[in-house]
């Protein structure tokens, strides 16, 4: 009986999917923030929509923490800011798309037009890095990266992401 549990809890852990963890309330289209600290603030304000952020505050200093050790702006004009924290009980994510390049600390030097959050639960790291897999994939490729940047509402944000999110 444990063993099919623990198969049943792998097979849906894998298919996760992207919209299961960004839901619209956590996307922001063509954002007017000025610094990586108001984006990573958003961020995690809109994340807060998911209802699985337990403790804020310590999702923020996670998140600041983790940025502290390497700057989650990882070129090609997008960031990828995440963290494994106690603050939250399930994944969770949001999106922001701004309407001026901000300047993020990219290892490439280049300012951001989007910014994607991942924020996981400290007890799943196999999850966090396929989802973060997952997001970098789609991120990474040119073509699904400026339709992201470029869409100019949340409803196509969500369908285009339904479309590509097992890329």
């Amino acid at each position: 009986m444990e063993r099919r549990i623990l198969i049943f809890l792998n097979k849906f852990l894998i298919n996760m999917d992207l919209i299961d963890i960004l839901n619209k309330n956590s996307i922001s289209v063509h954002s007017s923030l000025k610094n990586k600290e108001e984006i990573i603030n958003e961020l995690i304000d809109l994340a807060e929509f998911s209802g699985k952020i337990i403790d804020k505050n310590q999702v923020i200093k996670d998140v600041f923490d983790r940025e502290k050790v390497l700057s989650t702006g990882i070129g090609k004009n997008i960031a990828l800011p995440h963290a494994k924290t106690k603050g939250v009980s399930d994944f969770c994510s949001a999106l922001i798309t701004l309407s001026e390049p901000v300047d993020f600390d990219s290892l490439d030097g280049d300012p951001i037009k989007l910014a994607f959050l991942l924020i996981g639960p400290e007890n799943n790291v196999g999850m966090n890095l396929k989802l973060l897999s997952r997001i970098s994939r789609i991120l990474n490729n040119e073509s699904y990266r400026n339709k992201l940047i470029e869409f100019d509402s949340v409803d196509e944000i969500i369908e285009f992401l339904k479309e590509v999110q097992n890329f």
